[in-house]
């Protein structure tokens, strides 16, 4: 079965808090999270907060749809240059 995968940090909220996107199986499902975590620079790990949403991965594609559609929407109130930057197609 399917291990943890960490897809990395998708943003920092300050020097030790950052969004991450992962991906991990529970109970025959296969979930992605959208989460925050908090840095321990004493022991240089990440650790998970209760923060965040969980997807099952049939969830993801839809989406994915509406956030792109958000984005286009976005784009209309908010200059690109100030906007975060993801190429969901890697």
């Amino acid at each position: 079965m399917l291990e943890e995968v960490d897809f990395g940090i998708a943003y920092m909220k300050n020097e030790y808090t950052g969004v991450k996107v992962t991906m991990s199986p529970f109970r025959n499902n296969i979930y992605i999270h959208i989460r925050e975590y908090i840095f321990d620079p004493d022991i240089e790990i990440w650790f998970p907060t209760k923060k965040g949403y969980a997807l099952n991965g049939y969830e993801v594609d839809s989406v994915i749809d509406l956030l792109e559609k958000a984005s286009i929407r976005l784009s209309k109130e908010i200059k690109p240059e100030d906007q975060l930057n993801f190429n969901f197609e890697e």
